[in-house]
């Protein structure tokens, strides 16, 4: 699928939710009218009828007007739910033609700590999660924040998910659209205060909560037939609300904590009804579902078990209801213990059950990606090998304008020297290769025609900065830099780097030494990586070692204009563009700039 067919699948989703939402607001608008009818029709009954008939037109337009409630809520639903997916689709096409600012860019996610994240452009506006990102709530966006930043330990199972899913994009925006509905949480987190919500275990409360709803409907037969008086009755059923009301505290807090979490509940039990109606081909993929949709303690039951125990908390809360359920059914003592029937049923493997939710919104934003992207593959990751890339491309390019370049290490090779002018592509690639790197340890396709990696961690220095605040200039932050990496491999950690241009603030004899030096060290102690640089003289390391090897951009000054052709080439790069910028911008006389041609 080409990017016009891809761009006209978002455009014809846009249109049907689009009309769909208008629809419903339409029927919204229409039962609202309606409500508005029958309560004009009650209050104008009070004046005309009289009687069996007034009775009659008033209970009958109290159960409509409950009835046109209930109706509202759904078609209010269906309308919010179609309105979301339409703006999933705009935000689509804006990202097909490199808008992709609408999405949620993971700035809380940003360490300039990190070993690699502040480099690759990885969090923050404009970033590389922001263009993948697809999550819909706190947990979704910290996983695949988690991923970007670590790896995953499910490669096969990532491959997997996303591959299927790919197939279903309607499924994964209307999965999208119903976490939309709620305001980002934490879910888990939130569930586990519900979890754990302490309530009594009174062996009298065992016994009232079957010996009130006996005794009070046999009052009430009795008090039908006269033969308890109104006194008596009133009596009896004070004597109940008191009983109830001394737990009324732990109640309380049951209730409040259930109803703080009953959104989000309502909306992950029907994202599970989507996943339930999911064909799933691949065997570990459905596996994975399967874990969770069969059996007595699966996370389906166990969301719909507490979202039915969240309605009934629901009807407690209207006092004169609340009054009649706890005298008749003695409600407070109900609810208790179906909330305990729930935690030891449920709450043991529930929370390891509710991690596919943020897994999945992971794995539809890659599948999302994917479906993007259909030149993207997976990688091969080996303990060891040759890192080995065919065609490589940088995400942030647009389609049409991206240039594939290969990352091809021989089975020597530990070291790429890069050379090349300013703007030729250096930093572009070496971006390319640290998002590949990154992509495929989490799991996700790579922009490539064929990707395998070796398993190791990745580190970089290529944006360092001084830091006023802790007395640190620019030169020793990037000796600290250099130090965490040198301290990783000294523990034995395998690693590839990606270096651009390192030394920058020391002078030009003391760099090309130390920088030479440095890579020695680290070619000693089993590195491998990339270097980008100015410093021919680092080039001369390969004529020695065939460890290390050299490749360049190069660029073009003909009929005096410069232009790039951002490929990369064998060998040492010669020719450099600053003098040759500094004239154009009119920075130093053309006379003195000795331009070659």
């Amino acid at each position: 699928m080409n990017q016009n067919q891809r761009h006209l699948f978002y455009e014809e989703q846009l249109a049907v939710h689009s009309r769909q939402s208008d629809l419903f607001k339409k029927k919204l608008h229409g039962l609202g009218t309606l409500r508005l009818v029958i309560f004009t029709l009650v209050f104008f009954a009070f004046f005309v009828l009289k009687g069996a008939a007034l009775i009659s037109v008033v209970a009958l337009s109290v159960i409509s007007f409950l009835m046109l409630v209930k109706l509202g809520v759904n078609v209010r639903y269906r309308r919010d739910k179609h309105r979301k997916s339409a703006e999933l689709n705009r935000l689509e096409i804006n990202a097909l033609i490199g808008d992709w600012s609408g999405f949620n860019n993971g700035e809380e996610f940003i360490n300039s700590k990190h070993s690699y994240s502040s480099d690759m452009d990885l969090f923050g506006e404009g970033s590389f999660f922001q263009l993948i990102n697809r999550t819909v709530s706190a947990e979704g966006s910290s996983r695949l924040a988690e991923k970007f930043s670590s790896g995953s330990s499910t490669l096969e199972l990532d491959h997997a998910a996303i591959e299927e899913l790919k197939e279903h994009m309607a499924w994964n925006q209307g999965f999208c659209a119903e976490g939309l509905l709620s305001e980002p949480s934490d879910f888990r987190h939130d569930i586990r205060k519900v979890k754990h919500v302490e309530v009594g275990k009174h062996l009298l409360a065992k016994f009232l909560r079957i010996g009130i709803p006996i005794c009070s409907i046999s009052m009430a037969i009795l008090f039908g037939f006269g033969v308890v008086n109104s006194a008596s009755f009133l009596m009896y059923a004070s004597l109940i609300l008191v009983y109830i009301g001394s737990g009324l505290k732990q109640t309380n807090l049951l209730a409040a904590e259930l109803g703080s979490v009953a959104n989000v509940t309502k909306i992950r039990r029907r994202q599970m009804d989507l996943v339930s109606s999911l064909t799933i081909e691949n065997v570990s993929f459905r596996s994975y579902i399967e874990q969770r949709l069969i059996g007595d303690q699966s996370l389906q039951k166990a969301l719909i078990a507490l979202e039915r125990l969240q309605e009934r908390i629901d009807y407690r809360m209207n006092l004169p209801v609340g009054v009649l359920l706890n005298v008749f059914l003695a409600w407070d003592l109900q609810l208790i213990h179906q909330y305990k029937q729930w935690q030891k049923k449920y709450s043991e493997d529930f929370d390891q059950h509710l991690e596919m939710f943020p897994e999945l919104e992971v794995w539809v934003s890659g599948a999302i990606y994917r479906f993007n992207n259909p030149d993207s593959v997976f990688a091969t990751i080996l303990e060891e090998c040759s890192p080995q890339i065919v065609d490589l491309k940088h995400p942030f390019v647009p389609e049409e304008s991206r240039q594939g370049n290969s990352l091809n290490f021989m089975d020597d090779h530990k070291f790429l020297i890069i050379t090349g002018p300013n703007m030729a592509g250096k930093s572009t690639f070496l971006r390319s290769v640290g998002l590949a790197f990154i992509s495929a340890n989490a799991g996700f396709p790579v922009l490539a025609t064929s990707c395998q990696l070796p398993h190791r961690k990745l580190y970089s220095s290529m944006r360092t900065s001084d830091d006023l605040n802790a007395n640190s200039s620019y030169f020793h932050a990037e000796l600290s830099r250099l130090k965490t990496i040198m301290d990783a491999m000294n523990s034995g950690e395998k690693v590839f780097v990606i270096l651009d241009e390192i030394l920058k603030g020391t002078n030009s004899i003391d760099k090309e030494k130390g920088s030479a030096l440095f890579l020695q060290k680290m070619k000693r102690l089993g590195c491998m990586g990339i270097i980008a640089t100015h410093d021919l003289s680092l080039c001369n390391l390969a004529k020695d070692d065939s460890d290390y090897f050299n490749q360049s951009f190069d660029s073009v000054i003909a009929n005096n204009e410069l232009s790039f052709d951002y490929r990369l080439r064998d060998g040492v790069c010669q020719n450099m563009n600053a003098t040759f910028l500094l004239t154009k911008m009119g920075l130093i006389d053309s006379e003195n700039s000795n331009l070659e041609n």
